[in-house]
């Protein structure tokens, strides 16, 4: 296999090296097969699919087995997964693509008439939009885009205040269970909640209801319905997630997992009131 230099110093690392792969650092000398356009292809599929690549090493221990994933990687296997805050960037990435229901995308409408908050910030909301010199299906349209956009990147909030509660539920055992240990299995709960609970899921039952014309199937789409499945598959992942981060007997830990989940929800509006004044002063701003 021909070479483009039999010696040289290593592009990553910087130490000299004569050998097909650099003794200090890994990394592998290029030929001349590694500047044909083949090579684009090869490094993708190389990528993601070879037997030892950490991301889907990381999706199978983070489907099948999440507390293990969680609790190897919080004790150091960094070379063996990728971080949990990287799988929750990615699920972001993915639901940004496919975003089969827009849970955190809430329009301007929801915002004002069916949220806990929306009777005390209605008349804010309108003195904000007539100071804006526009009507209200202008301002409506711009907040609708606007916060779409935004909801996606405030999502980072969600974990970090699962982390909060989940901490102070185990208040008395901080010193063992540090807060960045509780931000790794929120940022997991979270990432599972995105991606299968939002995303995968959801989209695989609506294809096969509208593909097969299914009508039962699509009658069963409503808000009661998901968050009903949203609720009872939360309590499921979260059940295998936190069972041992618990250390509780198991009965105890349904228990607080399923306060979890009911915590969640006013997480989800408080998330929600959040992002309608970050979209409000982002519109101000550069609207």
């Amino acid at each position: 296999m021909p070479e483009i230099t039999k010696t040289g110093n290593c592009p990553s690392c910087g130490k000299h090296f004569d050998t097909p792969f650099c003794p200090n650092c890994g990394e592998r000398r290029l030929t001349q097969k590694d500047y044909s356009v083949y090579s684009i292809v090869r490094d993708f599929f190389s990528d993601f699919f070879e037997t030892d690549n950490k991301l889907l090493r990381t999706l199978k221990a983070f489907v099948l087995n999440p507390d293990s994933y969680v609790k190897e990687y919080i004790h150091g296997a960094r070379k063996k997964y990728i971080s949990p805050i990287k799988l929750f960037l990615l699920a972001n990435a993915f639901y940004f693509i496919f975003p089969f229901f827009n849970t955190f995308t809430t329009t301007l409408e929801i915002q004002l008439n069916y949220l806990p908050y929306s009777g005390v910030i209605d008349s804010f909301i309108q003195k904000i939009i007539t100071s804006s010199g526009r009507s209200f299906s202008e301002y409506e349209a711009i907040y609708n885009s606007t916060t779409a956009l935004i909801s996606k990147a405030l999502l980072i909030l969600l974990p970090v205040f699962l982390a909060g509660i989940t901490y102070l539920l185990q208040l008395k055992n901080r010193k063992e269970k540090a807060l960045i240990h509780h931000l790794n299995h929120s940022l997991v709960l979270n990432t599972f909640y995105i991606l299968f609970g939002i995303s995968i899921i959801p989209m695989i039952y609506g294809g096969a209801a509208f593909f097969l014309d299914i009508e039962w199937m699509k009658n069963m789409i409503t808000e009661t319905f998901v968050n009903v499945y949203m609720m009872v598959l939360l309590n499921i992942y979260g059940f295998f997630l936190y069972r041992r981060f618990l250390k509780s007997r198991w009965y105890f830990a349904i228990a607080q997992i399923a306060l979890l989940n009911v915590l969640f929800i006013p997480i989800l509006q408080f998330y929600r009131f959040i992002l309608l004044w970050v979209t409000v002063f982002w519109i101000e701003l550069f609207g």
